[in-house]
Order: structure tokens, then sequence, then C-alpha cells
């Protein structure tokens, strides 16, 4: 991605599109696998309005894939009810979380008990939960 060693290369399609040029849609690259020293350095060189146009963009992607999953989620119930199924929404946590104990401590020896831990602790404030209670 640069063309000397901490430096965009001003060619490159996603540097143009990044600082604003106007690229044809087809000229768009539809992947980008770039290393994370990579976007690190491009992130760095960013002026301070531009990281937080990223971070906004980033927290409006975020909150229309929840929205776009919470919908499909709903509409898969409404359609597995409609064809008679019955689905359970009213589950009991303590329940779950309790039968789960042994699979979280095989997690944590696999995957490290530090990983388990903030797996099990994340919370997401800004994002409502899908609502499948109806």
């Amino acid at each position: 991605m640069w063309s000397t060693p901490g430096e965009p290369d001003p060619g490159d399609p996603v540097v143009e599109v990044l600082a604003g040029a106007e690229a044809p849609v087809a000229d768009r690259p539809r992947l980008l696998a770039v290393a994370a020293a990579d976007v690190a350095k491009l992130y760095n060189s960013l002026s301070e309005a531009d990281k937080e146009a990223f971070r906004e963009a980033a927290k409006a992607g975020a909150a229309a894939q929840r929205k776009k999953v919470n919908d499909d989620e709903n509409a898969g119930i409404a359609q597995l009810r409609s064809d008679g199924m019955t689905v359970v929404t009213n589950v009991d946590g303590n329940a779950f979380r309790t039968a789960m104990t042994p699979v979280w401590a095989d997690f944590a020896t696999k995957y490290g008990a530090e990983n388990i831990r903030r797996i099990q602790e994340f919370q997401v404030d800004a994002v409502p939960p899908a609502d499948i209670s109806s």
C-alpha cells in the first residue's frame, strides 16, 4: 500500500478515496486487505476531524448492522411462528449461565481466561437488543 515506508502512495485508489478524490465506482476496491500496521499508519496520519469522521461512520455502521441483524432475527422468528413453530423467548438467564459454566471453563483453557472474562463482561450500551418478545 505504501510507496515508501510510512508514506501513502498518492495513486492508491484507497488513499485517493480517503483523501476525498472521486474515483469511478468501478475503480474502487471491493475488498481491502492490508496489514494492521498500514491501517494504523494511515489512521494516525489523518487530521483529528477526519479521525472523528471515521469514528462516527464506524458507530453509524455498527448501529445499521445491528438493526439489520435485529430485523432479520425478528422476521425469522415471525416466519417460524407463522409456520406453526413454538419459539421460546423467555429464557431463564440464570439457569442458562449455570449450564454454561463447564463450557466457559473449557473455553478459558482454549482461548485464555482473560479473553473469556472480557467476552462475558462485554455490554453494548448504545444498541438495543432485538425485540423477540412478541
